[in-house]
């Protein structure tokens, strides 16, 4: 299992959350991992959803985040 450096929350709504992490994995590698919390009644942890990328990518995956953004002002 990779091993968490640090990690940030945005509350989706009342059970779910996202986890922003940075992890080493068992090769040393450092990655992004955005991984899906829920807590519910039936099950409390992280969920299957999720990306995990290496940090090198980082700058490209905020690039493409930011085109979202503008084209989702665009539809309003």
């Amino acid at each position: 299992f990779p091993t968490r450096r640090s990690s940030d929350l945005l509350k989706l709504d009342y059970t779910t959350k996202l986890v922003f992490s940075v992890v080493e994995n068992s090769l040393g590698e450092t990655n992004i991992d955005i991984r899906t919390f829920v807590d519910t009644e039936k099950y409390t942890g992280m969920t299957k959803k999720g990306i995990n990328f290496p940090l090198e990518r980082l700058e490209e995956f905020k690039k493409l985040v930011n085109q979202l953004s503008l084209k989702g002002k665009k539809l309003k």
